[in-house]
């Protein structure tokens, strides 16, 4: 143990730059590789930590004309329970909300706090098993104005004090809300948020609005959705949505596992991406490679300083066994010494803007277990990739060694070009798909929507104490103001699904409640009939505006006129509207429609702003609002709210493009290895090519010919490579940038760029030595 320490040590004083060079590469390699592993184990434990978690399933629609939906209604849920002896139990929950509440606390004050709000049947307790901490949950799951909240919740609203018992209001109307139980919270990486959990009653049999969950064990699965999807008569409800002649657009069921779901692109909710996820498990384990191939091409590099020492200490006696071992340890330490620099490397991101684009927790508290592993391996894959240069440094013969008249072997050159292959193929392949994930987070970020969303602002409208109307014409005395309207959900977030009896078919659609002047507001075309006028929000009837896509899906021509069902009210179809995209560019347009609903309040007040003096507009939009409202002021833009729709696809273009550039560092180092041993293995003949008059121009073309023709035949594998990747990638969305060619030429002329600087810079070095210097040291 005291030979390999006393040789570690020598190595590093010896060979200064390549030691450096070689432990900064492994540990930016071990950091790449750390971070993407823990982010790779968050999304694949998503959703696994409930009890049941192999057994929850969510029902799926799939409808023949390729759309899909993932809501349902309470009857309906409640009669497939009834039904069908293969669903155990099942729950339903609605979307997430936030709301403001008002706690008192101990002096008697009040504060305002917000929390997201879910409404639950009671079977959440059989099929997620939340760990109650304290009450009984089954009332607030089956008594309106009862709650379920999570620990940190009650922590947040009541300190230390017994949240049993309290209660809280919701800040908008007063109503109290009791606390009758205390849950743990659930993990971070789950579909199910944390905050309240409150009763969900029975719904109407047509509110498409909630997400069913079933136990189901695995076997039962298939016989179930065969069941739901056959001829036979299984209930009322069933029958109709799923196998119901009259409808053109046939519907069938299907049960998709909890756990993949976080995977799934067509779901829109921006949880997961198995792309992502492969994609960070493949840069990680890609980096890690090329740091290792790094260390091979450094080790051989240093192999010719190196030959003549070790053989001596065989001429002197060592065993050529022993020697290797003491070489091939050197790997290990390096590694280890490279992943406790790594440690500090993450501890440093986390102060950093790089962990925004993680969605797990990096802290090395959280994930020690991981890092355990990874240090395990860390010496594994030293020892590993430290035997070959080892076993390459000590096996020459000493007389042969000693005279310095060694050469590499065909097989050890080809392994060599090999692997340096391989690092410019990975360089070429990273930088070609990061900007190709640019180009397309920058076409969705700028694709027409078919409705303005710059200079558009927002807020919430349900505590402002007087009316919209009164506080959108206050805030149109300033010219700044251009326009506002009212909406109960924003662009991207429309989440409101209705299924009809309409003109003798089963028909749904996305129903996005408005005010009257909201199409005007965003500039959405009218294609048949009228746009709202302010009589349609008033008397008994209502009026009710479809997209064209709905007419298409559903194959109806004359509409208009008719009467659609709402809530306890007829809507009259007074229009149709053009196609615009309410959510992500993930998925193609769906049916939709604008409703005037008065009896659905409003949730947002919509500002459009002139542009100009936009700090100042915005102070002013303050000032109003605090002449109507109690509660902070909490502006958000539009185009801000939209763009963050493609947050992952933003993120992994962001992540992609600093790993990529750390690869390419590493890959160069590589080069730089290579250089190095090339200009020290070929002294000799570079000093004899120099005394019988070769240019410097010749010799240095003689060190890179070798790098760049791997060059040529790395961006020949590169390119089908990285076509296949950048495709397959891009399926997953409706509306996608083209593959632009140049994109691949610029990838190659940028990594060739960068090699012939590297790489021309060592070997003029070595063409510019002094040579007798070299014929005098062979």
């Amino acid at each position: 143990m005291k030979a390999i320490f006393r040789n570690f040590f020598f190595v590093l004083k010896r060979f200064k730059t390549s030691s450096i060079l070689n432990i900064l590469g492994l540990s930016v390699a071990f950091a790449v590789f750390i971070v993407c592993l823990i982010q790779v184990y968050y999304d694949y434990n998503y959703d696994r930590s409930y009890n049941k978690s192999a057994n929850i399933y969510q029902l799926v629609q799939l409808y023949s004309d390729n759309n899909r939906g993932i809501t349902m209604t309470t009857p309906m849920a409640k009669e497939m329970s009834e039904v069908f002896p293969e669903i155990k139990s099942y729950c339903l929950i609605r979307f997430i909300r936030n709301e403001t509440f008002d706690v008192i606390n101990k002096t008697g004050s009040k504060q305002k706090f917000t929390a997201t709000v879910n409404d639950a049947t009671i079977g959440l307790l059989d099929v997620f098993t939340p760990k109650i901490l304290a009450g009984d949950p089954r009332q607030a799951l089956t008594q309106k104005g009862k709650a379920m909240i999570s620990e940190n919740t009650a922590h947040k609203f009541f300190g230390n004090a017994n949240p049993i018992g309290k209660t809280v209001f919701f800040h908008y109307d007063k109503a109290p809300l009791t606390i009758v139980a205390v849950f743990k919270d659930f993990p971070k990486n789950s579909s199910l948020s944390n905050d309240i959990f409150v009763y969900l009653p029975d719904d109407d049999p047509s509110n498409y609005n909630y997400k069913g969950y079933f136990e189901i064990l695995p076997r039962d699965v298939n016989k179930l959705i065969a069941k739901i999807n056959g001829k036979k008569k299984y209930g009322e409800l069933i029958s109709q949505r799923f196998n119901n002649p009259k409808d053109e657009v046939k519907v069938k069921a299907e049960f998709q596992d909890l756990t993949s779901m976080h995977f799934d692109s067509l779901k829109s909710d921006g949880t997961g991406s198995i792309t992502t996820t492969l994609s960070l498990l493949a840069i990680g384990i890609l980096t890690l490679i090329i740091a290792y191939i790094n260390f091979l091409n450094f080790s051989i590099a240093m192999a010719p300083a190196r030959v003549r020492g070790l053989n001596i200490q065989k001429i002197l006696g060592a065993n050529s066994r022993t020697l290797r071992y003491i070489v091939a340890a050197e790997g290990p330490f390096f590694s280890m010494l490279a992943f406790i620099i790594s440690i500090f490397i993450i501890s440093f991101l986390k102060q950093s803007s790089i962990y925004e684009y993680f969605s797990a927790d990096l802290s090395l508290q959280k994930n020690w277990i991981l890092l355990s592993i990874i240090g395990g391996l860390s010496l594994i894959f030293g020892f590993l990739f430290g035997l070959y240069p080892a076993r390459y440094i000590t096996s020459f013969q000493p007389a042969i060694a000693l005279s310095g008249s060694f050469s590499l072997s065909g097989k050890s050159v080809k392994l060599r070009n090999t692997l340096i292959t391989i690092q410019f193929v990975s360089a070429i392949t990273l930088i070609i798909v990061s900007v190709f994930i640019k180009t397309q987070h920058d076409y969705m970020k700028n694709y027409e929507w078919g409705m303005q969303k710059e200079n558009i602002v927002y807020l919430p409208c349900q505590q402002i104490k007087t009316s919209i109307i009164a506080f959108g014409e206050e805030l149109k005395k300033d010219p700044r103001i251009l326009d506002y309207t009212a909406s109960y959900f924003i662009p991207g977030e429309v989440g409101m699904t209705w299924g009809r009896d309409f003109e003798g078919k089963q028909v749904s659609a996305v129903i996005w409640p408005v005010y009257p002047n909201f199409l005007r507001f965003f500039g959405v075309k009218i294609r048949e009939g009228r746009d709202f006028q302010n009589s349609d929000s008033t008397g008994a009837k209502h009026g009710i505006i479809f997209n064209r896509q709905f007419l298409k899906n559903n194959s109806l021509k004359q509409i208009l006129g008719k009467d659609f069902e709402g809530f306890n009210a007829k809507l009259s179809i007074v229009g149709i509207a053009e196609n615009v995209n309410y959510s992500s560019l993930k998925d193609s347009i769906q049916p939709m429609a604008f409703a005037i609903l008065n009896d659905r309040q409003m949730q947002w007040v919509i500002i459009k702003i002139s542009g100009t003096e936009t700090s100042s507009t915005i102070n002013y939009i303050k000032k109003t609002w605090e002449k109507y409202s109690d509660e902070d002021f909490d502006i958000k833009f539009l185009d801000k709210s939209i763009n963050d729709l493609y947050k992952n696809e933003s993120n992994l273009s962001k992540l992609i493009s600093i790993f990529g550039v750390v690869i390419i560092i590493i890959a160069i180092m590589g080069v730089y290895g290579l250089i190095v041993f090339n200009a020290r293995y070929k002294s000799k003949e570079i000093a004899l090519r120099k005394v019988n008059g070769a240019s410097v121009k010749e010799i240095m073309l003689m060190l890179n010919r070798s790098i760049l023709i791997q060059l040529v035949i790395a961006f020949a594998l590169a390119v089908p490579l990285s076509y296949y990747i950048v495709h397959r990638w891009l399926q997953q969305f409706a509306y996608k940038t083209s593959v632009y060619w140049w994109i691949f030429l610029l990838a190659g002329l940028l990594v060739f760029v960068i090699t012939v600087i590297t790489v021309s810079w060592q070997s003029h070095k070595a063409a510019t030595a002094n040579p007798v210097d070299a014929i005098k040291n062979e």
